[in-house]
């Protein structure tokens, strides 16, 4: 509800609105104001605009609260689950070597279906929709997603768009174990080892 408090005056007798903006929707996670001139100094006019555009910022502000975060916090949540995924498989390769022949073709072709999918909004997978693996990804990070919901469609978009990076990166560091950079600073164990006199 409209609060005359925020209506202010200027010096030259123009109002003004100030409407405050949570600090959920700010970068910072600050508290700000915005000021907004109605361009009038009639009190009376002043106060029937402030009164509409009030309810207009208070439902910005809510619409912004409830869904504006959400999609960040969506991205956030797939960022940190490729991300361990993808720190698993370099582990693996670290340890093992690079991808076999096999594996390689597999998330290649993996590769190709995603991007695909993120282009054209198909299904990642070949065979079926989509619903399984964002229902047990919903189940396994407690996420408040209904099926239908905006929210839902956000989450089957990004995770195409997520899928696809995170094969992109395995890709990539799979590549990089087959080449060697003599560019970068060999490790100290490795460097005491190319010494002369080592028998290499």
């Amino acid at each position: 509800m409209f609060n005359p408090v925020y209506l202010v005056k200027s010096r030259c007798g123009v109002f003004y609105l100030r409407w405050p903006i949570p600090k959920q929707l700010h970068p910072q996670k600050k508290a700000s104001t915005l000021k907004l001139s109605l361009q009038t100094r009639d009190p009376r006019k002043a106060l029937r605009l402030s009164r509409s555009l009030s309810q207009i910022g208070e439902r910005l502000n809510e619409y912004g609260i409830a869904y504006g975060m959400r999609h960040e916090e969506l991205r956030s949540v797939l960022t940190e689950h490729f991300r361990q995924l993808l720190n698993d498989a370099k582990a693996e390769m670290n340890d093992t070597g690079p991808l076999s022949e096999l594996d390689r073709q597999t998330y290649e072709t993996s590769k190709r279906v995603a991007k695909h999918a993120r282009k054209t909004d198909a299904p990642l997978s070949l065979v079926k929709s989509d619903d399984d693996l964002l229902a047990r990804f919903i189940e396994k990070y407690d996420l408040d997603i209904k099926e239908g919901s905006s929210e839902y469609g956000w989450l089957d978009r990004e995770m195409k768009l997520s899928f696809h990076g995170f094969l992109k990166a395995v890709l990539a560091h799979d590549k990089s174990l087959q080449r060697y950079d003599f560019d970068t600073g060999p490790a100290s164990s490795i460097a005491e080892m190319a010494q002369p006199g080592f028998g290499i």
